[in-house]
Formats: structure tokens, sequence, C-alpha cells
């Protein structure tokens, strides 16, 4: 099998088996060479390729997992994992990242990488690599056709979103119960812009919605005290991993099973540096008068 497929040669591989895009080195690991052949996957590979190359642009909309070995990688790669990731786009839920490591990695290496937004595993054998593709490919199958559902509660209200409400609760559902997550005003003001544009937007616009939208100027006015706080560029940044940080201590009690950095996805917009951000979620809205 060639590195680089050609697109023609791509389409002709057409399997029903998960798509794994193995994104290689030039020296290739150990684990990597005998999954390549694997039977219970189709896989594909190639050199790191610049994120605007026409290879890289028609292998990875047709695959599922793209495989990244960071065992040997120091912080350079953090770039090439933002290209794939940027490449892929926000609003996809396939491919997804993952990255693992054969060695011990430094713990505040692999949170970079996580945040790059990718997933990482230490494996020790090709077996242990392929029972993290199996449980990766099982938590987008879960994340596509069901996701996590969140209920936003607004108070004060009179029965539908208008200014003069409260967001007074984040909610994640689990089984017949919700669970809260513990967020602060700017975090719930955040989580509800993101969860009523539905589109990717940057800090920018997310700073520009809070101070000019309507429903936020009058944030909590029904209640005789509103409340409102200026929120500035930088402050953004922090509260999306505030609201991460929250899904995660809710997915690690309960064992919800979903990765916070793939239900709030950023990546970077082409051409700056700025980040854009988006909320991959059922979200419903309660009106308790």
């Amino acid at each position: 099998m060639p590195l680089v497929l050609t697109h023609s040669e791509a389409q002709t591989q057409i399997s029903t088996k998960p798509q794994i895009l193995i994104w290689d080195f030039p020296t290739e690991s150990t684990c990597l060479i005998p999954l390549k052949d694997h039977p219970e996957y189709a896989s594909k590979c190639c050199l790191f390729l610049p994120r605007n190359s026409e290879d890289a642009l028609h292998l990875l909309p047709q695959s599922d997992v793209v495989l990244l070995d960071i065992t040997r990688s120091d912080h350079n790669i953090l770039r090439t994992i933002q290209e794939i990731i940027s490449t892929i786009g926000i609003c996809n839920l396939k491919p997804r990242v993952l990255c693992f490591s054969t060695a011990h990695r430094n713990p505040e290496f692999v949170l970079k990488v996580q945040r790059c937004g990718a997933q990482y595993v230490r494996v020790g054998s090709l077996e242990m690599l392929c029972e993290a593709v199996d449980l990766f490919l099982a938590e987008i199958n879960e994340l596509e056709h069901h996701g996590p559902h969140f209920e936003i509660v607004h108070r004060f209200s009179n029965g539908v979103c208008a200014p003069g409400e409260e967001v007074a609760q984040i909610l994640l559902q689990h089984g017949n119960q919700f669970l809260q997550l513990p967020l602060g005003l700017v975090e719930r003001l955040v989580f509800d812009l993101l969860a009523q544009r539905r589109l990717a937007v940057d800090s920018l616009q997310i700073v520009s919605s809070l101070a000019g939208d309507w429903f936020y100027r009058e944030h909590a006015a029904n209640s005789g005290h509103r409340q409102f706080k200026k929120v500035r560029r930088p402050t953004i940044k922090v509260s999306i991993q505030r609201i991460r940080d929250a899904m995660t201590a809710l997915s690690s009690r309960f064992q919800l099973g979903f990765d916070p950095y793939r239900v709030l996805r950023s990546c970077a917009a082409v051409g700056t540096n700025r980040s854009l951000y988006k909320l991959c979620a059922h979200v419903s809205w309660r009106h308790p008068k």
C-alpha cells in the first residue's frame, strides 16, 4: 500500500469497516505497522501533509478516526494536530483524532494535546491500541446518534425566551435525572448564547452578543435586580475552559462517557489567531414561572 493514496484510489476502497487514517511519521511506529493490515479496519495511511494539500482534503472526510503516534514527538506536534482539527472543521463529528504513545508523556503535554481537540491514550501493544480505537469509535457513534442532552432553565419567565429572564441553571440529563453544571454567571450566559446560536462563533462575536443582545443586556431584570457583567475577550477562553471542566467533573463522577472537548469544540479560524467555538449537543429550555 502506498504511503499516500490518490483520490481515485481512495474512492475505490469502499468498505463498511471503520475507516482509519494513519497519520505517519517518516519512521513508522511499531504499533502502526501491523495495524495497517488489521482485518477489522479499512486503513489508509499518509505522511504529514499541509492541511490544504489535495491528499489531506480528500482523505480526511472519508475517515472515522485519525491515528497519530506521538511517542517521540515534541511540542511542534501540537501545530500538526491543530491543522488536522482545523481541516476536519468544527461542525463535523468525523473524523476524530486519537493520539497515542507507547511511553509515558508529561501530563502537561498531554493536556495541551487534548486542548487542541484530540484525545490521548497510552498503549503498550497493538491489542491495547485496537481496544482504544474500538472504544473511540463507540463514543463517536454514541455522540453522533444521541449526544448529551442539556436543559437550560430560564427563571422569571412568561413561558417563552424573552428579555428579563435569568439563565438560572445548566442541567445535564443522565437517565431520568438532571445534573447541574456548577457554573458562574458568565459561564451560564456563554453556554446559553452558544446553545442559541448553534453556529461557530469567535470570542469577539460572543462578547458583542453579550453586550448588545437585548436578552443578555436585560438579564434577570424581571426579578427586580438586573444581573449584568461586562465581559472582555480574554475572559471567553477562560469561561470556555471552565464549562469543559464542569462537564469533565460530572462525566468522571457519573461515568457519562463523552468528551467535553467534542461537545464544546474549538478550532482556529483560518488566517487569524482567533478560535471558533461551537456547542454540539441536544439542548432544550425550561421556563418555570
